[in-house]
């Protein structure tokens, strides 16, 4: 905002350079303008988690069906690392981050009762670790992870996450969840 506008220009055109610089030595990337917008289009032997987990949303979204153990696999591969540019807070993403956010929570949880899923312990525990780190109160993925934890013997473990749970509900929210461990864990 500081800058004359021959300033600014010639800032942005040497950034965009060093960018371009940057982009060529991994290859199968381009930086261009069009229109005045910019665009990174990514060849198809490169690797973005970002785009491969946005086809798959909107794959199940337009398909409105379970997605394949393939694609539900590789949308929890790439969705282990939780939320979207997590130490990068700028207005323009939360947009983004909050699709993202959303669509892996939603497809995730929606598909945990489907007959093809169900049983599969592990494939189930990954969901509900990936839901917690986009989330971290999600009650339906502690409630998910604690009987999973629960039904494989692992009730120390079990513990532990629900403990962490409460502790980062009551940071966040000033309250206590309004369920027990004994609630969710599969006690009678």
């Amino acid at each position: 905002f500081d800058m004359s506008k021959s300033n600014a220009s010639n800032n942005r055109n040497v950034n965009i350079r060093k960018l371009r610089l940057i982009v060529d030595r991994i290859g199968g990337v381009s930086i261009s303008s069009r229109n005045g917008y910019w665009n990174l289009s990514l060849g198809d032997g490169v690797v973005c988690d970002y785009r491969d987990i946005m086809q798959i949303l909107n794959e199940f979204k337009k398909r409105k069906s379970s997605l394949t153990r393939e694609k539900l696999e590789l949308l929890v591969s790439r969705a282990t690392g939780g939320d979207l540019l997590p130490n990068i807070s700028s207005e323009w993403l939360d947009e983004y981050k909050s699709e993202y956010g959303v669509g892996v929570t939603e497809t995730l949880l929606s598909i945990i009762d489907h007959p093809a899923f169900r049983t599969d312990m592990r494939l189930l525990l990954k969901i509900a670790d990936v839901v917690l780190a986009i989330d971290s109160i999600d009650e339906d993925a502690i409630r998910l992870k604690c009987r999973i934890l629960n039904q494989m013997g692992q009730k120390g473990l079990s513990k532990q996450s629900f403990d962490k749970f409460c502790n980062e509900y009551e940071r966040l929210l000033n309250t206590h969840p309004d369920f027990s461990y004994k609630d969710i864990a599969g006690f009678s």
